[in-house]
């Protein structure tokens, strides 16, 4: 296997950043979530580091574990950096199909966003499906809570 580095969200640089950065990369954020572990999650981050190795792209690419995500239940899920592209079951069968489209052709995977169970509307942005979910919930607490 290529130079492709796999690994836990460590930043230490004082600026923040990875040591990977410049105008082409990508940086894929593979939830690590016991609930996205539960659905296949190795067996899809295994065949995404062997087909972006495959391919060439181990230098314009970085496949990093995070913790959950909140999602759990619509796992395994990806988020594609810098774009916040947010792609949700996701099964190895799907990742050929990810890295032709989304990593080399810039075109993002319409089918595996996150579709509102009521609209039918297909959300594609992380950010997006956060601020959907979060102007939907109602408070239940009153009085002082803090």
């Amino acid at each position: 296997m290529s130079d492709l580095i796999v690994k836990k969200v460590n930043i230490t640089r004082e600026d923040g950043q990875s040591e990977y950065s410049g105008p082409d990369f990508i940086r894929i954020l593979i939830c690590g979530g016991t609930g996205c572990n539960a659905t296949e999650r190795t067996a899809v981050k295994n065949t995404l580091v062997a087909e972006v190795d495959k391919r060439g792209l181990s230098d314009k690419v970085e496949i990093v574990e995070t913790g959950c995500n909140g999602f759990c239940d619509i796992g395994p899920t990806l988020i594609v950096r810098p774009t916040g592209i947010f792609y949700v079951k996701v099964k190895s069968e799907d990742i050929p199909e990810l890295v032709e489209e989304q990593i080399i052709n810039n075109n993002p995977v319409e089918r595996l966003f996150f579709e509102d169970p009521v609209s039918k509307k297909r959300i594609a942005k992380h950010q997006d499906l956060v601020r959907e979910i979060s102007s939907k919930m109602t408070r239940l607490i009153s009085g002082h809570n803090s």
